[in-house]
């Protein structure tokens, strides 16, 4: 399910980064290096272009304020914005595909949570499911 800026707020659900360093965990640190440098042993990775804390920092603070959310099939509430920071998705190392958003993922622990770069075309023609506005029209 997904909702808009408007509805998310209106439902209680906004998110701040803290102000301290992007990674503060060793298994966000694990997550950044998987984004952030291709690796030809993994089956499915996404990777982002620019691979600086700040820059990806930037993408986040925009998701969690002020991005549509997604409520996935487990529950778990993930925030995505249009990236300026895209990336690419990579099957075995080989480049197949170019992502134009961030997802933030597990995002109410401030531990696990971390970032990739995902494709709207993967989420297809999406609208908010409280008022119906369009999130995204990306079905081509």
């Amino acid at each position: 399910m997904f909702y808009c800026t408007a509805c998310r707020l209106w439902l209680g659900h906004s998110r701040s980064l803290h102000p301290g360093p992007l990674l503060q965990s060793e298994y966000q640190r694990r997550k950044y290096e998987k984004h952030t440098v291709v690796d030809p042993s993994e089956r499915l990775q996404s990777v982002f272009h620019d691979p600086s804390t700040s820059t990806i920092r930037v993408e986040v603070e925009k998701a969690l304020l002020a991005g549509p959310m997604e409520v996935d099939d487990c529950g778990r509430v993930n925030f995505l914005t249009l990236s300026q920071a895209e990336g690419h998705r990579y099957e075995w190392g080989v480049q197949v595909e170019t992502q134009d958003l961030t997802k933030v993922v597990l995002s109410s622990r401030a531990d696990l949570r971390h970032e990739f770069p995902e494709a709207s075309t993967r989420l297809g023609c999406q609208r908010c499911c409280l008022c119906g506005s369009e999130l995204f029209d990306a079905s081509t």
